[in-house]
């Protein structure tokens, strides 16, 4: 009688392990947001698959190592932060708000892991500049016949865009004055601008230029170089529109001042 309790005390915890393990496996799977691209890359040992995901003006691919690696031009880089392992693309939903430190132009690439991509447009000598970010999914390596890594089938999708957490668009600073100067390390200001979404900035004027330096942050630079030029800034306004979706725009203000110093 014993044995028979026992066996039956054995199969109704096996029981419960294969009904606990059966409901594990059939966890809903988060879809594949809109907008997603799956593509094959091969690493730059044998050919260096380079892919622009929908918007960005930089690329990026698979280099000799293994590593995703952010590429650009005049106009427009990538950057990336790992995620560490995800189920899917569709459970990326979230961009981390980390320092500028944490981005790197190279990330390990790794089966099931997930990953943001910050793409810089600096938009060469046009308005606006922005930073557009993208997920990223590594669905598997790719290997060749003798099992080596080669590759990496990824999902990507972009842009990406969350719900703010906020209702307003922050800058360091709203109003800067500049001295009437032809000193140049008088005559530019570097803000930075929160939360960490998309966003873009617009300078009003051709001569007041707006720089990207990192993914929350821009140079607001004005181009004095000789005693020539004052005369045409002297006293001058103008103001750079910082938009971000969901958010009322955010308006900084440039004074032109009219004393040389």
């Amino acid at each position: 009688m014993k044995k028979i309790l026992l066996f039956l005390k054995c199969m109704l915890l096996l029981g419960l392990f294969f009904l606990l393990t059966d409901c594990k496996s059939n966890e809903p799977i988060i879809p594949d947001p809109v907008g997603t691209v799956q593509d094959n890359m091969i690493n730059c040992h044998y050919d260096c698959t380079s892919i622009s995901p929908d918007g960005c003006k930089g690329s990026f691919l698979i280099d000799y190592d293994n590593n995703l690696f952010g590429m650009g031009s005049d106009e427009g880089f990538i950057q990336f932060i790992s995620l560490g392992a995800t189920k899917g693309i569709g459970e990326i939903d979230q961009i981390p708000d980390k320092p500028a430190s944490y981005w790197g132009w190279k990330s390990e690439i790794k089966q099931g892991y997930g990953y943001i991509g910050a793409d810089w447009d600096n938009a060469g000598s046009e308005m606006p500049v922005g930073v557009r970010f993208f997920r990223l999914f590594v669905v598997d390596y790719i290997k060749n016949t003798s099992g080596e890594v080669i590759g990496a089938i990824v999902k990507h999708q972009s842009p990406f865009e969350i719900k703010p957490n906020t209702s307003e668009i922050t800058v360091s600073e709203t109003e800067i004055n500049f001295p009437l100067t032809t000193d140049g390390n008088l005559t530019h200001k570097t803000l930075t601008i929160s939360p960490l979404n998309n966003w873009t900035a617009t300078s009003s004027e051709p001569w007041l230029g707006v720089y990207i330096n990192s993914i929350n942050t821009i140079t607001i630079g004005l181009a004095i170089n000789t005693f020539e030029e004052i005369e045409f800034f002297n006293g001058k306004t103008a103001t750079v529109t910082i938009k971000m979706k969901g958010l009322p725009d955010k308006i900084i203000t440039v004074n032109i001042g009219t004393v040389l110093s």
